[in-house]
């Protein structure tokens, strides 16, 4: 089937189900917008039927997206998106067959100044835009369930700003520890970055360290430039470390001020894997395919927006403060397009080493084989915290009651409940 088939499947199907149900005749009830082509408009992803709709229908029409998609025979899974216009305007919005589908070019967005960047087309095919620099939209982020294109989208962001803007003005911190730096593969080489691409937990705490002694010193030199984008992929990975979750609510609270924006990637931004303060704070909201109107409105902090319809692989929603909704066809990012990214040279800075925290179970791969040693011979004599303290500062130099002699305290005890498990007898005191 090809595309004009499919469109006057669609057409006929919708039209005899409004006669039908609603008692709507075409010409007295409604009309199709630019009666010529039935109100037709065809893009990348979508068949878009504008309705001039009577006013007593408006309501009715707004709750039938399940009703009309039955009715215009599509596949199951592909599902109307109704949205409301202007001036009795009602828009369908049809998902084209999966084979029928396209995608934009990353050539076809256009180059802007600065830190504005084009994201996609929306349904007019026109470029949709996202400002870092504006203060409303200072942050962004990206969610979807697997597959609706976030990372492609982020990787279309940070090409389209590191081709419009120089090293010395722009900076990007990327990190993807879920997936060991996958998300931004082949982006290594580009001379924008501030560090290689962070992929291990160990980095990314490193990481988070420098950019809090970043923005302090920002605060003090009372400087914004040069303009830093923090690229977090699958950031719910860091829900359970405190210290991280807590650099990324602080950036998103204070970094605008000091030219530092965010974008982070989730699946599912609930308050168990992203805080209310850091989705709260980020103005520029895209949202992927989610498999509930409720995750629809938790993803964009908007109600019925039908983000649940979308048909995933770059169908996404742009939602920006004061803003409106816009749903666009990003591009495909392709490895042609790596090729035009800049690679000419590395200025990376040197992270401090912060001390780590233990995991609630298990040991430290930080630990080292002598202090393994120590927790072990604290067990087995019971000579519990005191002991150990005075140990580590003279053999190992830490500071008693620092957070690394009571990691290894607490892996002691750990190692003493297992070998007891097994009748070795072994005391642990307090």
């Amino acid at each position: 089937m090809n595309r004009k088939a499919f469109s006057n499947q669609v057409v006929y199907g919708i039209s005899s189900h409004l006669a039908q149900e609603l008692e709507m005749i075409p010409g007295k009830h409604f009309w199709y917008h630019q009666a010529r082509n039935y109100g037709m408009q065809w893009s990348y992803k979508l068949l878009i039927l504008r309705l001039v709709v009577n006013a007593a229908y408006l309501k009715k029409i707004r709750g039938m997206a399940e009703e009309l998609s039955l009715a215009a025979f599509l596949p199951k899974g592909d599902s109307i998106r109704i949205e409301p216009g202007g001036r009795g305007i009602v828009e369908l919005q049809v998902p084209w067959p999966k084979l029928l589908r396209t995608s934009p070019k990353v050539s076809q967005l256009p180059t802007l100044p600065g830190c504005q960047a084009s994201v996609g087309l929306t349904t007019e095919n026109r470029p949709a835009m996202v400002d870092f620099n504006n203060p409303l939209t200072a942050h962004a982020l990206i969610s979807g369930l697997t597959g609706s294109g976030k990372s492609n989208l982020a990787r279309v962001l940070v090409f389209k700003l590191a081709r419009q803007n120089k090293s010395s003005d722009l900076r990007f911190l990327l990190f993807d520890v879920a997936d060991s730096g996958l998300a931004w593969q082949g982006f290594g080489d580009l001379p924008h970055l501030y560090h290689g691409i962070i992929d291990t937990m160990t980095v990314a705490r490193e990481g988070m360290a420098w950019l809090n002694g970043e923005l302090d010193r920002r605060a003090q030199e009372r400087t914004r430039e040069p303009k830093l984008i923090v690229g977090v992929d699958e950031c719910q990975v860091f829900a359970k470390e405190s210290d991280i979750s807590e650099t990324l609510k602080m950036l998103s609270q204070r970094g605008r001020k000091w030219g530092i924006s965010l974008v982070l990637m989730t699946q599912r931004p609930v308050s168990d894997s992203l805080d209310t303060t850091t989705k709260a704070n980020c103005g520029i909201k895209i949202v992927g395919k989610v498999s509930s109107p409720q995750e629809s409105a938790w993803a964009s902090g908007l109600p019925d927006i039908g983000a649940e319809c979308l048909g995933g692989l770059g169908d996404l929603l742009l939602c920006q403060h004061a803003g409106g909704v816009q749903r666009i066809a990003s591009p495909l990012f392709t490895d042609a397009d790596l090729e035009n990214l800049p690679t000419n040279g590395r200025d990376w800075v040197d992270f401090p080493k912060p001390e780590t925290k233990e995991p609630a179970n298990g040991s430290d791969p930080d630990f080292t084989p002598t202090e393994y040693m120590l927790s072990l011979i604290a067990a087995k004599h019971g000579k519990g915290r005191p002991w150990l303290k005075d140990v580590l500062e003279s053999e190992s130099g830490h500071k008693p009651g620092s957070s690394r002699a009571r990691r290894l305290l607490q892996w002691g005890q750990e190692a003493h409940e297992l070998l007891a498990k097994y009748r070795y007898s072994l005391s642990v005191t307090d």
